[in-house]
This record gives C-alpha cells, sequence and structure tokens, in this order.
C-alpha cells in the first residue's frame, strides 16, 4: 500500500476548506468516540487506541458485520487499516464523503477492496489523521495477516500513553509548550486550557500532520520543528512544558512503541532544556517508562536520584501509574510471560526476549511515571 504523504495538502490552496468539510462529513456520518467505541466493544477512546491491536485482529474476522454500517466501515478503513469491499464502500459512505475522501487522496483502490492510506481517529472530540499502525496483506489462500507499520518517519495514532498523560497532567493556564508533539493530540487536546500552545517535533512528518489537525479541528496551535536536545529559541517564554516521553526498552536499540532514548536521558534532557525555555516556577511534565531495579524500592527512587544533582529543579514530584499496556508487573516477570495487550513488545517473539532480559538484569518490575519538575 502507497502511504499518504500529509506535507502535499499544507500547501495546496483549498487544503483548508477540504480538511474543514471532512471532520463536518465525518461528524454527520455517525463517525463519533462514543459510536466507535460501542461498535468495538470498547470502554471509550483509550480503550481502542491502548488495544489497537486486539482491535484490528478482531476485524480481521469481522470484516463483513463491520462493513455492514456506515460507521462500521469507516472504522475498518481508518482504526483497523483494514480493506472493504469496494461494493459496500459506494453503498455505506454518502458521496459528499466518498468525493472528499477520493480528493484527498485518502483512499486507495484494488480490483475488489479499497483501503486506506492513512488512520483518522475520534478522539477528545475532535480528529486526528496519521499514519495507518497496520497493513493487513491477503494471502493467495484468503486468508489475512496484520503487518505493523515500519514506515521511515512514522506518526502515531493517539496511544495509550497520550491518555495517561492526559489523566496526570497539571491543569495551570499559561503558555505551553508541547515537545515531540507526533500528530498534535496533546497541544490540540490542551489548547483550550492555555493561553498559548506551540508543538515541536523533529520529524517534518509530524509536523505536516499536526498542522493538518489544527487545522481539521480549528484550534490555533503553533506546530514547528525543534529538538529539545537542541535547545530552544524562547528563553523564559513558556509557563509549562509537557514530553510524552517514549522510552526506549534497552533489550534492544529502538522500538515502535518506545522511541530512541532511555528514561534517564529523556528526565535529564528535559530538565536540563525546559531551565531555559521556561519562566522561573514554570512546570516541566514528562512521562518515562522507568524499569526498576531489584536494588530500588520504586520508580520514585531511581527518578529522584537522576534528579538528585540537578540544581536547575527546585523541587519535584513523580506520579507511578501502574497500567498493564506501558508496564511489566513484578508477578508478570517472575512468570517470565508478558501479559497481555503490554506495548512495550511487538510480537511475542520480542516479548520473550524483552522478559528474558529484564530477569538477566535483574528488573523487578517496569513501571510509567509521570514526573512533574519545578524549575
Amino acid at each position: 500500500m502507497s502511504i499518504w504523504t500529509p506535507e502535499a495538502f499544507l500547501g495546496a490552496s483549498d487544503s483548508k476548506i477540504m480538511i474543514t468539510r471532512l471532520s463536518h462529513y465525518l461528524r454527520r456520518s455517525g463517525f463519533l468516540e462514543a459510536q466507535v467505541a460501542a461498535l468495538l466493544g470498547a470502554a471509550d477512546t483509550a480503550d481502542f487506541a491502548s488495544n489497537s491491536v486486539l482491535y484490528a485482529l478482531d476485524s480481521l474476522e469481522s470484516t463483513e458485520i463491520l462493513c455492514a454500517s456506515t460507521t462500521g466501515l469507516l472504522v475498518q478503513l481508518f482504526i483497523c487499516n483494514g480493506e472493504a469491499p469496494i461494493k459496500g464502500y459506494m453503498r455505506m459512505l454518502p458521496g459528499d464523503l466518498r468525493r472528499l475522501l477520493e480528493r484527498l487522496d485518502l483512499l486507495e483502490f484494488n480490483l475488489e477492496t479499497v483501503s486506506a492510506r492513512a488512520s483518522i481517529t475520534p478522539c477528545l472530540s475532535m480528529y486526528f489523521l496519521s499514519d495507518p499502525l497496520f497493513n493487513c496483506f491477503s494471502r493467495a489462500e484468503e486468508q489475512q495477516e496484520l503487518i505493523m507499520s515500519e514506515l521511515a518517519g512514522f506518526v502515531m495514532p493517539p496511544h495509550a500513553s497520550t491518555f495517561l498523560l492526559l489523566d496526570n497532567i497539571e491543569d495551570t493556564r499559561g503558555r505551553l509548550i508541547d515537545v515531540g508533539c507526533g500528530s498534535g493530540v496533546l497541544s490540540l487536546g490542551l489548547r483550550d486550557r492555555q493561553d498559548k500552545v506551540t508543538g515541536i517535533d523533529s520529524n517534518p512528518r509530524a509536523i505536516a500532520y499536526s498542522r493538518l489537525n489544527s487545522l481539521l479541528n480549528g484550534k490555533d496551535v503553533n506546530f514547528r520543528l525543534g529538538d529539545f536536545r537542541e535547545g530552544y529559541d524562547e528563553r523564559g517564554y513558556f509557563d509549562q512544558l509537557i514530553f510524552n516521553g517514549p522510552t526506549k526498552s534497552t533489550h534492544k536499540t529502538c522500538t515502535r512503541e518506545t522511541g530512541a532514548l532511555s528514561a534517564e536521558e529523556i528526565v535529564i534532557g528535559i530538565a536540563q532544556s525546559a531551565a531555559t525555555v521556561l519562566r522561573p516556577g514554570g512546570t516541566a511534565q514528562v512521562l518515562v517508562i522507568v524499569e526498576v531495579h531489584e536494588s530500588y524500592d520504586s520508580a520514585t527512587d531511581i527518578i529522584r536520584e537522576w534528579l538528585r544533582k540537578r540544581p536547575e529543579v527546585r523541587s519535584f514530584r513523580v506520579t507511578e501509574v501502574p497500567v498493564s499496556t506501558l508496564g511489566i508487573p513484578s508477578q508478570a516477570i517472575m512468570r517470565g510471560r508478558l501479559q497481555p495487550g503490554c506495548l512495550l513488545a511487538d510480537d511475542q517473539e520480542d516479548g520473550n526476549l524483552l522478559m528474558e532480559y529484564l530477569r538477566e538484569q535483574g528488573i523487578r518490575e517496569v513501571m510509567p511515571a509521570v514526573v512533574s519538575m519545578v524549575m
């Protein structure tokens, strides 16, 4: 499947009109958070975003059922990233929505099926364009296989970590900078609670998606290229910094879910950067996933050691959040078997390697934690 190019639409003369219409047509077609969750049997948006692999696998067996309704067909295409019969597509989707999706080049047509070239996720009463998380390949014997995307510069749909950070963030008004903004979910989700929001990311593809999502949802957010490791042009300008820090799993160099930096590198790096970009008394909040060695009592003890010699941090607080999708409890490590739905491994084989590594290194548990630092 060819991948959608968000950059192409930013310079188009009528891009703003088309993207704005897309939001309107999707709402009118019933592609809403509550309806999507109910159709998938999920508790809410966070549930189907956090367990997207399970729901996508289920969709491989229930394509006919999903494609029997307008909402279901949109779910099949844009959330589960599966194929839909062209006849069902023509019958179920309103003509104006079909024409707009095709004009935006968001669909790819084969002989008898249609698939989506991007994801669209209803979330936080908005819509978010991003790259497809999965590719569904049809085999010769008419069986389908779910393959995780390996696109360079991959921009992820709303993720379990996004909702975890939103649930644990301090509600302060002022000027906010969202570091590593991805598709802009946190920036746009927090826009109405802030006087001004700036989102930065080192991935040009992410900035393109963020700017499109800003248009899609009618939110005024400044998105631009930037890397927290290289400093900022603004000094003392912002009141709050947030970073959904996708820390790497140390059993291999880099994974899709866990990024390229260790938890310690992220916490220290953000502390150093926040000291320059935040006003005195400003707060930096970062989500990291901490491997807790058996010589420590908790993730809080480890983070306290990291920040003990950081003079720029006036005070800090650690909120440990034991969630099964982003952490690994001690019982699972003792059993040597990763719990179902955990996002820290790509597949069963990778999960086995991860568990073997954790036991060899004396890791007692893996704990997500939100670190709030006052500068």
